[in-house]
């Protein structure tokens, strides 16, 4: 038995460089993940942030279809942090996000910004 390449990359979100990616996520978790290095004695523990993708730039997924994005990035997840306390506070099962990436490595950047419902809805009232 081995692995379906294709089922797996299509169940995670990958962010692209250079473009807004706009998400609605839920079921917000901490995630500890493994990072071997080589050359290193020991595997690093690297913290996160994991959530389910609802919507992706628009298109929608529910029941099994449901995406997965995972963040490690100290930056981003800190940008997050607001947004998901703000959530939680109000009760909200998901929250509607922009996020921009730049850079590769560690000089990624990542631009996240909280979005209206009415964001790109071309039904909404002014």
């Amino acid at each position: 038995m081995g692995i379906n390449w294709e089922e797996m990359e299509g169940k995670f979100v990958k962010i692209p460089g250079g473009q807004p990616t706009r998400m609605k996520l839920s079921r917000w978790r901490q995630q500890d993940k493994f990072k071997y290095t080589e050359g290193e004695k020991k595997d690093q523990i690297r913290f996160g942030l994991s959530f389910d993708v609802i919507e992706l730039n628009g298109e929608k997924y529910e029941g099994d279809n449901i995406k997965e994005l995972t963040l490690t990035a100290v930056k981003a997840c800190a940008k997050l942090r607001p947004i998901i306390e703000k959530a939680e506070a109000n009760g909200k099962a998901y929250i509607l996000v922009s996020i921009l990436k730049a850079g590769e490595g560690k000089q990624t950047v990542y631009e996240v910004n909280e979005l209206s419902e009415n964001v790109g809805n071309a039904d909404a009232k002014p």
